[in-house]
C-alpha cells in the first residue's frame, strides 16, 4: 500500500521552488481524513488505519463553528466531542451488536446496548423486560449532572441499608453508570444474605478498551467536559488495573507481529495514543505514532512518516525537541522503504520532506544517481512526473545520467550530452577533451568530432579552458577541412595550431596514453600540412624569380 498512499498524500500536497530547491508544504486547512486510502478489500488492517485517519481528522482538525454558535467560547470543543462520539458510536457497532445478541436478560441486552451509545434501543430492553422506572431513567443517562447526584445518593442509601443483595449485577451496574460511576461496583460486607461481590463492569460484561472507552465520554464526565477529562479517567484507571491496556488492533484480533517483540505487552493502540497526543501536550509525537503501535513489522514506517507529516502540519502538533532530527530519520527510514520495495520514484516525494533544504538536494541528487536508469528520456513518464509534479530540476536529472553513462555504459559522447543539458559545462569539457576529443581523432572520425562540438556553440564563454580544449580541436577540423577541398589554410588557424598544441600539452600534463596518441597524431597532421605549404611556397618563389628573369 505505500506507493499508493504516498500517490494519494502527494496530490494533498502543494510542491514548490524555494531558492530553486523543492520543497513539499500541506494546506492547513487540509482534512486529514482525507489521507485515508481504500484498497476495496475489507481488513483488519486497513479497517484500523481508516478509523486513525478519521480520529486524527476529529482531534486535530480545525473545527468549523457555525455562526450562531461563535459567541461560545467552548463551541469548539463542544463540536469536537460531538464528532467524537458519533466516530466512537460506530468505531464499537460490530462489538456492541455482538454483546446484544449474546446478552440473555434485557438488563444484560441494555447495558450491551449503553455499551454503543444506544440509548433508546437500551431503553427499549428495559421496557419489554418491565423495568418502566430503570427504563425512564436510562433514557437521560449522560445529559443531566443533576441526576449523577440524585443516582449517586440513593445508591449509598441502598448500600447502607444493605438492600443492593436483592439487585443483579446488571441492574447494579445501570445504575452505577446513571450515576456517572463505569468502571467498579463496590461490594458490601456483613450478612451472607446481605453480602454483595465487588466487579469491573468491562470485565464482568466484556467490554473491550473502545467500549470501556466510550463509557466514559458518554456517561461519566459532566456535560460539559472535555474529551481529555475522558481520557484521564481512563488513563486513572488502567494505571490501577480497573481496566484493560488500549492493546494494539492486532493483537486484539490475535494476530501476531511478523518479528519477536520483546515489549508487545506495553503497546498501546494507535487510537489511543492519538487521544494522547490532544489530551496531554506532553505527549512525545515520536513515541505514539512508532511502527510498533500500529504495523506488523517494525520497519514499516509509512503510516508513521504520513501521521507524522500531517500531524506537524500548520502547527497541529510538533516532535518537540530535536523536532528536525526525528521528522527527517522517519523521512529517511520511510524513503529507503520505497526504493526496497521497488517505488524509487515515490521515495523522491518523500525525500523531498527533509527539512535542511541543503541535506534535501544531497538526499535527493544522490538517489537520482542510484536511479539514472529508470528515469528515461526527457518525454517518459518518470522525468515527466519528476520535472512537473515533484518540480525536480532538470540539472538534477541530467547530471544524474551523466554519471550513469560514465560509470555504467561507459558512453563518452552520451555523458558529454548530459552533462551539457545538466549545464555542466566545464565538467562536459572535461569529458570531451580527456575521452571523446582523443578518440575521434585517433579513429579519424572528424564528423563525430565535430557533431559534439556543435553542441559547445555559444556556451564556451562558460568553459574556463576552452582556447587550450575545444578551440584547438575546432581549428584542426578547420584545417582538416581545408585539406580535403584542396584549399590553402590561412596563416592565422595554422599558427594557431602551432601554438595551441604545445599549450595543450602543457595543460595536460597527467594526460593519458589516448589523450597523448591524439595530441601526437594532430601534431603530425599539421606537420605534414604545414611541410606541404612550405613546398608550395618554394614552388611559387621559384616561379616568381624565374619570371623576373632572376637567379633563385
Amino acid at each position: 500500500m505505500s506507493a499508493k498512499a504516498i500517490n494519494t498524500h502527494s496530490k494533498l500536497a502543494h510542491v514548490h521552488l524555494v531558492d530553486g530547491i523543492p520543497a513539499v508544504e500541506l494546506s492547513p486547512w487540509l482534512s486529514l481524513k482525507d489521507f485515508s486510502i481504500a484498497s476495496g478489500s475489507k481488513n483488519s488492517a486497513e479497517e484500523h488505519e481508516r478509523l486513525v485517519w478519521e480520529l486524527a481528522s476529529v482531534l486535530f482538525d480545525k473545527v468549523k463553528i457555525p455562526l450562531e454558535l461563535q459567541a461560545d467560547p467552548e463551541a469548539a470543543e463542544k463540536l469536537r466531542r460531538e464528532s467524537l462520539s458519533r466516530l466512537w458510536e460506530s468505531m464499537v457497532d460490530d462489538r456492541t451488536n455482538k454483546a446484544v445478541a449474546m446478552a440473555h436478560t434485557s438488563e444484560e441486552k441494555a447495558l450491551a446496548a449503553l455499551s454503543g451509545h444506544r440509548v433508546a434501543e437500551a431503553c427499549r430492553y428495559l421496557l419489554e423486560g418491565k423495568n418502566f422506572r430503570l427504563a425512564t431513567l436510562v433514557s437521560l443517562i449522560g445529559t443531566n449532572d443533576g441526576l449523577k447526584r440524585d443516582i449517586r445518593e440513593q445508591l449509598r442509601e441502598w448500600q447502607e441499608a444493605n438492600v443492593l443483595s436483592e439487585f443483579s449485577q446488571p441492574i447494579r451496574a445501570l445504575y452505577e453508570m446513571l450515576s456517572g460511576n463505569v468502571c467498579a461496583c463496590e461490594g458490601t460486607k456483613g450478612a451472607p444474605e446481605d453480602r454483595t461481590e465487588p466487579f469491573l463492569i468491562s470485565t464482568r460484561f466484556g467490554l473491550n478498551w473502545q467500549q470501556a472507552f466510550g463509557l466514559r465520554l458518554w456517561y461519566a464526565i459532566s456535560t460539559n467536559s472535555s474529551i481529555a477529562e475522558a481520557f484521564e479517567k481512563y488513563k486513572e484507571d488502567v494505571e490501577q488495573d480497573k481496566e484493560l491496556r488500549p492493546m494494539v488492533w492486532f493483537t486484539q484480533h490475535g494476530i501476531s507481529p511478523i518479528w519477536d517483540d520483546p515489549r508487545i505487552n506495553d503497546r498501546e493502540d494507535l487510537l489511543w495514543g492519538l487521544l494522547k497526543l490532544h489530551s496531554d501536550r506532553q505527549a512525545d509525537l515520536e513515541a505514539v505514532i512508532r511502527p510498533e503501535n500500529s504495523q506488523l513489522s517494525p520497519l514499516d514506517f509509512r503510516l508513521c512518516w504520513q501521521l507524522g507529516q500531517a500531524l506537524t502540519s500548520a502547527g497541529r502538533l510538533s516532535f518537540g525537541k530535536n523536532a528536525a532530527d526525528k521528522a527527517d530519520a522517519a523521512t529517511i527510514s520511510f524513503a529507503a522503504q520505497l526504493t526496497n520495495e521497488g517505488s524509487w520514484l515515490e521515495a523522491v516525494f518523500v525525500l523531498l520532506h527533509l527539512t535542511d533544504p541543503n541535506a534535501r538536494v544531497i538526499a535527493v541528487q544522490d538517489h537520482l544517481c542510484r536511479h539514472a536508469a529508470l528515469i528515461g528520456n526527457d518525454d517518459s513518464i518518470a522525468f515527466r512526473k519528476l520535472v512537473t509534479d515533484y518540480k525536480v530540476p532538470t540539472r538534477w536529472i541530467w547530471h544524474a545520467k551523466a554519471l550513469y553513462m560514465r560509470s555504467v555504459k561507459k558512453d563518452a559522447v552520451a555523458e558529454v550530452r548530459c552533462l551539457l543539458r545538466a549545464e555542466s559545462w566545464a565538467e562536459a569539457h572535461q569529458t570531451f577533451v580527456k575521452k571523446v576529443a582523443p578518440k575521434t581523432i585517433i579513429e579519424r572520425n572528424y564528423d563525430g568530432l565535430a557533431d559534439v562540438l556543435q553542441q559547445f556553440e555559444g556556451r564556451q564563454q562558460h568553459v574556463p579552458d576552452w582556447n587550450v580544449g575545444g578551440e584547438i580541436y575546432k581549428a584542426f577540423l578547420q584545417l582538416m577541412g581545408c585539406h580535403r577541398r584542396g584549399e590553402e589554410p590561412s596563416e592565422i588557424l595554422v599558427n594557431s595550431l602551432l601554438e595551441g598544441l604545445p599549450a595543450m600539452h602543457g595543460n595536460s600534463p597527467d594526460a593519458g596514453i589516448i589523450e597523448y596518441a591524439a595530441l601526437t597524431e594532430m601534431a603530425a597532421e599539421v606537420a605534414k600540412i604545414v611541410v606541404d605549404l612550405a613546398k608550395i611556397g618554394e614552388v611559387r618563389q621559384r616561379i616568381f624569380f624565374n619570371a623576373c628573369g632572376l637567379p633563385c
